[in-house]
C-alpha cells in the first residue's frame, strides 16, 4: 500500500479511534473495579504514584519524540539500514537512561510522599512506587518499537499491540485485586507492560527482515543526530511530565485524596475521549514529514483539512460530555457525585480549546518548529504552578483544578494563534459562520446539563438517557449538515 494513500491514512485513523474507543472502554471498567473494591481514596493513591513515577520519563531525554519522524524520513528515503540502526541505537540508549534516572528518582519520591499522602496510606504508597516505576521503564523502552510503525505509517500494528496489553490488564487486575489488594493492580500493570514490549520486538522482527535488537549496531553519528532534535523537546517533556503530578500533589495537599480520586477518574475519562481526536492527528506526522521530504501534497492544505475534522468532532466531543456528564456519575460511581461533575466540566471545557491546538502541534513537530511548543508549555507550567498555589490555597481542591484548566487554555490557544500568524493563516475558524453555529448548539447542550435535577424530577433515569441521547443525535446532525466543507472532507 502506498504511503500517503488516502487508503493507509484511512485505516490508521480507524484503527487510532478504535484503539482509544477499546481501551478508555476498559479503563472506565477498571477504574469501576477499583472504586468498587478498593474506595475512592485507594484510587487517589494510585493516581498519586502513576503522576509520580511519570516524571521518570525525563529520562529519555527527548530521544524517543523523534523516532517517529526520523524513520518517516529514512522510510521515506527507502533507507531500511538507517531505520534499523536507529532502533537499536535509541532503544539502549533509552534504557541506560531510564535505569540511571528511576535509581535516582526512587529515594526521591519516597521521602516527597511523606508531605503529600495521608499516613495511614503511606505503606501502601511506598511498596507499589518501585513496581510502578518498573512497569514505567518497560513501557518507555517499547514506546521506542511501537513509534516505529507509526513512522512507516502502520500505526494499526501499533494501535493492535496496545488493545490486547489493555485487555491483558483488566484481565489480572480484576483476578489479582482481592488477593493483593491495590499491589494487584501493580502486579497486573508489570504483565501488561512485558506483554507489549515482547510483541512489539516480535512484529518488528517480522517488519524487518534481519533485524535483531542484541546484535550490536549502535551508530554514533545517528545517535548525535537524534539526541540534537531530541534535546530540544527536552525542555518540554519536563515541563509535560511536571503538569500532571504537580496538579494531582497539589488536590491532594488542599482537598484530600478523596477528591483526588474523583479527579483522577473524570481526568481518565476526558482525556481518554480527547484521544480519540488527539490520535487521529498524531498520523498525520509522518504524512506531513513524507510530503516535506517528497512534495507529494501541500503540507497547508493537509493542515487545513486536519482542522476542520478536528473542530467539528471537538464540537461533538463537548456537547457529549456536557449532557452525559451527570448520567456518567450515577452510572459509574453509583451517585450524583457533586465533585466528579464539576471536575468532569471544568476538563470538558479545558480539553475542548486543547483539543483546537492539535494540527498546529503536530505540524510543529513534522516541521521541527520545536521552539514555538516549548513557550506554550512554560506558559502552561508556570501559570499552573502560581495559580494552583494561590488560588488552591482559598478554593482548595476545585481551585487546583481551575488553575490548571486555565493554564491548559492558555498554553493550547497560543499555540494556535503563533502557528497561524507565523505561516499566514487567518484566525477565522473562531468566528466564521459555521463555528457559530457550533457555539450556539453548545448554549442548548449546556442548558439542558442545567436543566439535568429538574428534568430527573419528572422523567424516569432510563428516559432521561433517551431523551439526552435523542438530543445528541440531532446536536451532531445539525452540525454535520450545516458544515458544507466538513460533509466532503468526510466523504
Amino acid at each position: 500500500m502506498e504511503l500517503n494513500s488516502k487508503k493507509r491514512i484511512s485505516i490508521n485513523v480507524i484503527f487510532s479511534v478504535l484503539q482509544v474507543g477499546i481501551v478508555g472502554l476498559i479503563y472506565l471498567v477498571i477504574y469501576k473495579i477499583l472504586l468498587n473494591k478498593l474506595g475512592v481514596e485507594q484510587l487517589g493513591v494510585w493516581s498519586l504514584i502513576l503522576a509520580t513515577t511519570s516524571i521518570a520519563s525525563l529520562a529519555n531525554f527527548g530521544i524517543t519524540s523523534g523516532i517517529v519522524k526520523f524513520v518517516a524520513e529514512f522510510y521515506a528515503e527507502g533507507d531500511l539500514q538507517k531505520t534499523k540502526k536507529l532502533v537499536y541505537t535509541t532503544f539502549y540508549a533509552s534504557l541506560l537512561f531510564f535505569i540511571v534516572v528511576c535509581s535516582l528518582l526512587y529515594p526521591i519520591a519516597r521521602y516527597v510522599l511523606k508531605f503529600i499522602i495521608e499516613p495511614k496510606y503511606l505503606d501502601i504508597a511506598i511498596k507499589i512506587l518501585p513496581i510502578s516505576l518498573i512497569s514505567l521503564v518497560i513501557n518507555s523502552i517499547s514506546g521506542v518499537f511501537t513509534s516505529v510503525f507509526e513512522g512507516i505509517q502502520k500505526n494499526y500494528i501499533r494501535n493492535v499491540i496496545l488493545i490486547l496489553g489493555a485487555i491483558l490488564f483488566l484481565i489480572f487486575t480484576n483476578i489479582f485485586l482481592d488477593k493483593y489488594g491495590l499491589m494487584g493492580a501493580a502486579y497486573s500493570q508489570i504483565i501488561q507492560s512485558f506483554f507489549i514490549l515482547v510483541v512489539s520486538i516480535l512484529l518488528l522482527k517480522k517488519e524487518f527482515n534481519s533485524f535483531f535488537i542484541f546484535k550490536f549496531n549502535w551508530d554514533f553519528k545517528l545517535f548525535k543526530e537524534i539526541a540534537s532534535f531530541g534535546l530540544k523537546f527536552q525542555l518540554i517533556s519536563i515541563f509535560v511530565m511536571l503538569f500532571d503530578p504537580i496538579t494531582k500533589g497539589l488536590i491532594s495537599k488542599f482537598g484530600g485524596l478523596s477528591y483526588l480520586g474523583y479527579y483522577e477518574m473524570a481526568n481518565k475519562l476526558v482525556f481518554q475521549i480527547r484521544a480519540f481526536i488527539v490520535n487521529a492527528n498524531q498520523v498525520m506526522i509522518p504524512v506531513i514529514t513524507h510530503s516535506l521530504k517528497t512534495k507529494v501534497e501541500g503540507v497547508k492544505q493537509i493542515y487545513l483539512n486536519s482542522l476542520d475534522v478536528t473542530i467539528f468532532v471537538d464540537v461533538l466531543m463537548l456537547i457529549g460530555l456536557l449532557l452525559f456528564t451527570p448520567i456518567i456519575s450515577i452510572v459509574w460511581i453509583g451517585t450524583f457525585q457533586p465533585e466528579f461533575v464539576i471536575t468532569m466540566v471544568v476538563l470538558s471545557i479545558s480539553v475542548f480549546l486543547n483539543i483546537l491546538n492539535g494540527p498546529a502541534y503536530f505540524s510543529c513537530i513534522a516541521e521541527n518548529k520545536i521552539k514555538l511548543l516549548l513557550h506554550s508549555h512554560v506558559l502552561t507550567a508556570v501559570l499552573n504552578v502560581v495559580l494552583g498555589l494561590i488560588i488552591g490555597f482559598y478554593f482548595k481542591g476545585l481551585g487546583v483544578i481551575l488553575s490548571s484548566s486555565f493554564s491548559f487554555i492558555i498554553g493550547s490557544l497560543y499555540v494556535v494563534f503563533k502557528y497561524h500568524k507565523e505561516n499566514l493563516f487567518e484566525n477565522k475558524f473562531l468566528y466564521s459562520s459555521h463555528n457559530f453555529k457550533n457555539i450556539i448548539t453548545i448554549i442548548f447542550a449546556v442548558f439542558l446539563f442545567l436543566q439535568y435535577n429538574v428534568i430527573s424530577n419528572y422523567f424516569e433515569f432510563y428516559q432521561i438517557i433517551v431523551i439526552y441521547t435523542t438530543a445528541f443525535l440531532i446536536f451532531a446532525l445539525f452540525t454535520v449538515f450545516n458544515n458544507k466543507k466538513i460533509k466532503s472532507i468526510i466523504k
